[in-house]
């Protein structure tokens, strides 16, 4: 008995190294895979690699299945009476070995419900990329200039960089629109306090709501949908008077069945326009649709822009016909024209950005599905 426990026990402990040895470098090649999908999704900001920490816990993790695995065989041949097993012809052998077959089962239902957790993960994938953007991204080029400048912590200043660097960018051929907003769709917006002043829907008290300074030819860049009323123009300047523009969403919530344009917010801000929705990052969800609020840059005070640029970097969207690249070249050109000692942080076509939204998803999908295949094989 003792020699056959020592050679079950010698068998579970091979097994088990093999497999630690095969894991180790199945982890080290696929860690590579895992470096370059996980880098956007978890914002790394070094390569995951396998350490001595890892190693300490797949030793330990080998030992402990070698010793589960080879005692508990080891214990049943020390437990069994070879002369009733001869007697019954076997019959007492395999009912004592059964919780060989509850491991296979357990095995089996572990599998299952990674298999059930990667469809549901999936299912949550295919929903969000086909929600309606609420915007066309298509052949749109972003990108983001932070503004933590001394040099720009005045709203002159930054109206003039906004305006001298679109006009530049527009006289571009092949530009059709460019503008320049605080966040783009899918990104998580700025939250601020918004309260309806007038009309049977005032509120007493301030509502949360997404807001985000825009400059003229942003929505038209990104190609927003006009539900009612207009666009920012040039004509909204410091001195007119001062208006927003709303989307669904806060309409639904905040107005209800009331006339929104005409309205007036936070403070005396007259509605002028109403858009759609799009798609943004929640708080809970991975995306939804929530009240915006939008505010022409050319009626922001110097206060909040020094408060906002410290969280949010702007972005400049321009719509053109013509390879990225050669877009990519004509920004930096301008924004160097406009002022040298500035540079914009990256560039990203709009498409990415929506790819972008749910990356985190795209990488659960990806891990389940591989390891509920792994486990089920």
């Amino acid at each position: 008995r003792r020699g056959v426990a020592a050679q079950l026990l010698l068998e579970s402990s091979l097994l088990t190294a093999s497999g630690g040895i095969a894991g180790l470098a199945v982890g080290y090649g696929t860690l590579l895979a895992l470096n370059q999908l996980a880098a956007k999704p978890l914002d790394l900001t070094r390569p995951v690699s396998i350490d001595l920490r890892v190693l300490a816990v797949t030793v330990v993790t080998v030992l402990l299945t070698a010793i589960l695995s080879g005692l508990y065989p080891a214990w049943s041949v020390a437990a069994l009476d070879i002369r009733e097993a001869l007697a019954t012809g076997g019959r007492t052998t395999r009912r004592r070995f059964w919780a060989r077959g509850g491991f296979v089962v357990a095995q089996v239902a572990l599998s299952m419900v990674l298999l059930v957790g990667f469809g549901l993960v999936l299912r949550t994938l295919v929903h969000l990329s086909e929600l309606n953007p609420g915007y066309d991204g298509n052949r749109v080029l972003t990108a983001s200039l932070p503004l933590q400048d001394a040099r720009y912590s005045t709203a002159s200043s930054i109206n003039r960089l906004y305006s001298t660097s679109l006009a530049r960018l527009r006289e571009y051929p092949g530009v059709e629109a460019a503008g320049v907003g605080l966040s783009l769709p899918y990104e998580r917006a700025l939250n601020d306090g918004v309260r309806v002043v007038d009309g049977p829907r005032a509120t007493p008290k301030d509502r949360i709501a997404n807001v985000t300074y825009v400059t003229p030819g942003y929505f038209e860049a990104l190609r927003f949908r006009l539900l009612r009323g207009r666009f920012f123009t040039g004509s909204d300047r410091a001195d007119s008077q001062v208006v927003a523009i709303v989307n669904e969403s806060f309409v639904r919530r905040f107005l209800k069945d009331d006339e929104p344009l005409g309205r007036h917010v936070g403070g005396n801000r007259e509605i002028v326009g109403i858009v759609g929705d799009i798609q943004v990052q929640g708080f809970a969800d991975p995306l939804t649709t929530f009240p915006n609020l939008y505010l022409p840059v050319t009626q922001i005070q110097d206060e909040y822009f020094q408060l906002i640029h410290g969280w949010f970097a702007p972005s400049w969207v321009v719509r053109a016909s013509g390879p990225e690249p050669t877009i990519a070249a004509e920004m930096r050109a301008v924004l160097a024209s406009v002022d040298p000692l500035l540079a914009f942080s990256g560039f990203r076509p709009m498409d990415e950005v929506r790819e972008d939204a749910f990356g985190l998803e795209r990488l659960e999908s990806v891990l389940l599905g591989a390891l509920a295949g792994l486990a089920l094989l």
